[in-house]
């Protein structure tokens, strides 16, 4: 046996910064060690070769030597540094071997390597695009153009806040304007009319109904604050409005959504000022003319020329109403159409963004054996051809070469991969087969309700009765209300009386559910007294916040809005429209509009607590101790104030009851055996076993 004693290093180490005195001899290496002679390995022109590895301190030696000597010291013998591979190579081929730009192999060259070429590679601003100053003066257009019909919505505004534009005039002449651009719109764009009339019909319908209906609210929803509040806030959601604007940029700042709710809760909060709500329901109809509808027109038929009319119509309006408003409007679109596009166009030649040999490798069209590859392209015909060639044939005729037909990319694959692939239940992979590709086990596969439980009329029922407790909680919530606005309950009692009952179902579930008390019980101290304090404070403001809607439009909207939070509530089913948010907003909503028609704010106050409790606390305690006989307190309660307080109202809501425990789940029981749900190879794929 050999024992390693002395290791020769292959090469002198130097400085990577200054080896012009080194000869290359001395850094490439000249001999293979004996262990690689004796062993005769030979390169491809017979030459002896060894494999050389270099360390971190850049000290190269044989890597057959230096793997002996690591197992006795894992130092390196020159430096005595902790010794770490960087790279290997070999002796014959290092010379040979040409630096190419790829990552993701070990070329046997310094991280920091860098070719002779780096310098001529260097390009500059080489995807930039350089505009004229006719071209940014054409993009600024839209800028304009958006701002021209800002101001033509406030100039309306200003109509109908002085009263020299009626509602009437501004509604028919928005709606002539409106039908015009639809006409046109179709004309142009819609293939299908009737269809597509019917559909924008009825969705046109629907927002006018729903804005005729809220129209009151909405007008005097900010009565209250103060005109110069309301301009200021109007300004701020219209400056919103045109800095997220979709203008035809790709940008991240761009949102459509952002942009038109700004708009239009700013028509929202002027709609306050004006003096009737059918002017408030002609102004937010004017929004959605302005704001929804215009766009979709300009972004089909937009073109500079436009802009001149919009600009000419406001300047006139202007005119008439402030002349330093005026000047404003037009110094402001001189500076937007004329100043930013001429430092946009001064500022290019300032533009710097380098390209070099770090920009991305371009891919050679070989497929892995080596061979060249070419994308193919089929058609709807199932024609196919050469992608480069059909992409120059299609730039002078649409149509497929041989079958004359109008050409419609179907797929595309490579040729070396056509004849090998097999089909395979993924969606997210193209495997070179047509869309409708059925394959043989396809009738196999087929299987119906495969998933599907079958419920029992018992377990039906009991699923039920959570329905019934809610709509029971809404009924007990109502109950209260009308005892505190008929005055028969105070609302020290029932403050009282809510309070013990919270903390009686706190402490049970503190009991239960926590085991940290008193960390459970600080920081919910915390939250609680949060939400008294700020109760209390906006309590004489909410109590007057709907005080001027009369209690019929309160009644209704109040209706509604309960409806929407048993709609939307959490009843333990996974469904997209379940949304506690929105369920736990309708109720807060609508004991808002409730608490302004009681005496006093404090009575505003008692009954928004009492909404917490019973809508925020107490399913909380329900989720953890549910069962169906917990429906029959709240049942028998309601059922005894409901006597007391109206016959009628009592025998809806027991056939109400009677309906959704016995009636649904009876019809549900009987649906079941229709219900057919076919399973097939359209399935989403469920891994079955994963061996790692």
């Amino acid at each position: 046996m050999y024992v390693l004693v002395k290791l020769t290093p292959l090469s002198t180490p130097y400085d990577a910064r200054d080896h012009s005195n080194i000869k290359k001899s001395q850094q490439v290496g000249i001999h293979a060690c004996l262990r690689c002679q004796a062993e005769s390995k030979k390169d491809s022109l017979g030459r002896q070769d060894c494999v050389v590895v270099w360390g971190d301190c850049n000290h190269s030696f044989h890597h057959c030597c230096m793997a002996l000597w690591v197992k006795q010291n894992n130092r390196c013998p020159l430096c005595q540094q902790e010794w770490s591979i960087q790279r290997m190579g070999k002796m014959s081929g290092r010379s040979k071997k040409r630096w190419r730009k790829n990552l993701y192999e070990n070329q046997g060259f310094e991280d920091n390597y860098t070719p002779k070429t780096f310098l001529k590679e260097l390009q500059k601003n080489q995807n930039v695009r350089e505009f004229t100053f006719l071209e940014a003066i054409c993009g600024a257009t839209k800028v304009s153009q958006q701002i021209s019909i800002v101001v033509a919505f406030l100039i309306l505004y200003h109509g109908l806040f002085t009263r020299w534009l009626s509602p009437e005039t501004v509604l028919l002449h928005s709606s002539l304007a409106t039908l015009t651009g639809y006409v046109i719109y179709l004309a142009t764009c819609e293939k299908r009319l009737a269809g597509a009339v019917a559909r924008h019909s009825k969705t046109v319908l629907g927002v006018l109904v729903f804005g005729f209906i809220f129209s009151p609210l909405l007008h005097t929803l900010t009565k209250s604050i103060s005109t110069d509040t309301i301009y200021s806030v109007t300004f701020f959601v219209f400056c919103l409005h045109l800095i997220f604007f979709d203008y035809g940029l790709e940008a991240h700042m761009v949102s459509r959504a952002i942009s038109l709710n700004a708009a239009i809760f700013g028509s929202i909060c002027l709609s306050s000022r004006l003096d009737t709500s059918f002017h408030a329901f002609v102004l937010l109809a004017t929004v959605v003319e302005l704001f929804v509808l215009l766009p979709i027109l300009l972004r089909r038929f937009w073109s500079p020329p436009l802009l001149l009319p919009t600009f000419i119509g406001c300047m006139i309006f202007l005119h008439s109403i402030s002349l330093p408003t005026l000047i404003t409007y037009i110094l402001g679109l001189l500076a937007i159409n004329v100043l930013f596009p001429w430092l946009f166009v001064r500022s290019q030649p300032f533009k710097h963004i380098i390209h070099g040999p770090w920009d991305e490798a371009a891919e050679s069209k070989k497929d892995s054996l080596g061979r060249q590859d070419c994308v193919v392209v089929w058609g709807d015909c199932n024609h196919s051809f050469h992608h480069c060639c059909m992409a120059l044939w299609v730039k002078q005729n649409n149509r497929c070469p041989l079958c004359q037909q109008e050409w419609s990319i179907q797929r595309m694959g490579k040729m070396s991969e056509r004849s090998k692939k097999r089909w395979r239940k993924n969606l997210y992979e193209n495997q070179g087969f047509e869309d409708n590709y059925t394959p043989k086990t396809f009738l196999k596969e087929l299987q119906k309700n495969q998933n599907v439980r079958e419920f029992t009329f018992l377990e039906a029922i009991c699923g039920a009765t959570k329905v019934s407790q809610q709509i029971s909680i809404v009924v007990a919530f109502l109950i209260l209300y009308h005892g505190l606005f008929t005055r028969w309950l105070s609302p020290e009692t029932v403050l009282l009386h809510s309070s013990l009952a919270t903390l009686t179902g706190y402490v049970i579930y503190l009991a239960t559910c926590e085991r940290r008390l008193a960390g459970a019980v600080a920081r919910h101290s915390k939250t609680v007294l949060g939400v008294l304090v700020f109760g209390f404070i906006f309590s004489p403001l909410l109590h007057t916040l709907t005080k001027s809607i009369s209690t019929d439009t309160i009644y209704s909207v109040t209706f509604f809005v309960f409806c929407l939070h048993l709609i939307f509530f959490d009843y333990g089913l996974e469904a997209h429209m379940v949304s506690r948010a929105i369920s736990l907003n309708a109720a807060i909503f609508g004991s808002i509009c409730l608490s302004s028609r009681l005496d006093t704010s404090f009575h505003a106050f008692v009954l928004l607590a009492t909404v917490v409790e019973l809508f925020v606390l107490l399913p909380i305690l329900l989720r953890r101790f549910w069962a169906p006989p917990l429906l029959l307190p709240t049942f028998i309660g309601c059922m005894i104030f409901l006597h007391s307080i109206s016959l009628p109202t009592l025998i809806t809501y027991i056939l109400g009851l009677l309906a959704i425990n016995v009636l649904f789940p009876w019809l549900f029981v009987r649906s079941q055996p229709f219900k057919h749900i076919i399973h097939g190879p359209w399935d989403e794929a469920v891994v079955e076993s994963m061996d790692l």
